[in-house]
């Protein structure tokens, strides 16, 4: 018998935390969502419904309601207690984030692991307080959430292999595509990016409705794995080309996304313990094989983790 998928906690239900809890909800987790403020709870309910409703009327949502559930709970301790993944998404201050993060390490599990959506701010001291830290990371979801695949990872200084595996199969199961910051600029989808996404998802759905697939299979698979699954599944890839504004960010990165090694293919692959996206997955390789260290921080390569990079 499949053991049951364990419920994730949504700390925060302002508009992106509400996109979070949605759309989590509408690839079948079982959602807790908890807020402070009474008015942002009653608040949230309202958006939850209108985000439904837009769903449907972009044609990206074929059932009636979402396959999961999201639980508006009364207390902190409530929401997170039984969860195993808790992300945090409370307003872009760094004290305030801390406080919430102290909060919910003394209420879940030891082994829960703990993300932050921030934009900007440092995982490592949002995490400062917490216990066993090694847990915490940050995950960011890309506005307007619905139909954006790609997830922002950013790796706190204690950051285990361990919490990057939950993540990463738990993101993947509601497909979603990993990807780590490289540099200080987050990713930053433009409109006609956001257009792109969306109409991919409209046509995946159609045309499962058109298969006769179930209510239960109608969500499109969106999400990319790692490895050899990228290249024939990326968002680019299923959009009709790419923009001109996707081309020109391609261009600018291009020098900071470039493997530090051989300088011609890509960064795709992690080091670990350091966490160093820096090498490509056949430099990483070739460090593995000849046993030599990272080449940021000279810190031997016990692992790597291949992850996909838009």
């Amino acid at each position: 018998m499949q053991q049951e998928e364990p419920s994730v906690a949504v700390i925060g239900a302002g508009l992106m935390g509400t996109c979070i809890a949605g759309e989590l909800a509408y690839h079948g987790a079982r959602v807790n969502l908890y807020d402070r403020s009474a008015q942002a709870m009653e608040k949230s309910k309202e958006m939850l419904i209108q985000q439904k409703e837009q769903l449907k009327r972009e044609e990206v949502m074929a059932t009636s309601d979402f396959i999961g559930t999201v639980a508006f709970c009364e207390s902190l301790e409530e929401a997170v207690v039984n969860s195993g993944l808790i992300f945090e998404a409370t307003i872009e201050n760094l004290e305030v984030k801390k406080s919430v993060f102290k909060s919910i390490s003394q209420f879940c599990r030891t082994n829960a692991v703990i993300a932050t959506n921030t934009l900007a701010l440092d995982t490592s001291v949002v995490a400062e307080h917490v216990t066993n830290p090694e847990r915490c990371l940050g995950i960011r979801f890309l506005y307007p959430v619905y139909s954006i695949p790609e997830v922002e990872i950013t790796l706190g200084s204690q950051t285990s292999p361990e919490t990057i595996q939950k993540v990463q199969q738990f993101l993947e199961g509601k497909q979603k595509t990993l990807f780590f910051r490289s540099g200080k600029k987050p990713l930053v989808l433009s409109h006609s990016q956001v257009e792109d996404r969306k109409k991919a998802q409209r046509q995946q759905t159609r045309n499962w409705i058109q298969e006769g697939r179930s209510t239960h299979d109608v969500v499109p698979n969106l999400g990319h794995g790692v490895a050899s699954r990228h290249a024939q599944a990326s968002p680019i890839a299923m959009s009709s080309g790419k923009t001109s504004q996707s081309t020109d960010a391609e261009e600018e990165c291009s020098k900071e996304s470039e493997c530090v090694v051989c300088m011609d293919n890509r960064r795709d692959t992690v080091l670990c313990p350091c966490h160093h996206l820096c090498v490509c997955g056949q430099c990483a390789a070739a460090l593995q094989l000849n046993e030599e260290p990272c080449p940021i921080c000279r810190q031997a390569v016990a692992s790597v983790i291949h992850v996909y990079q838009p």
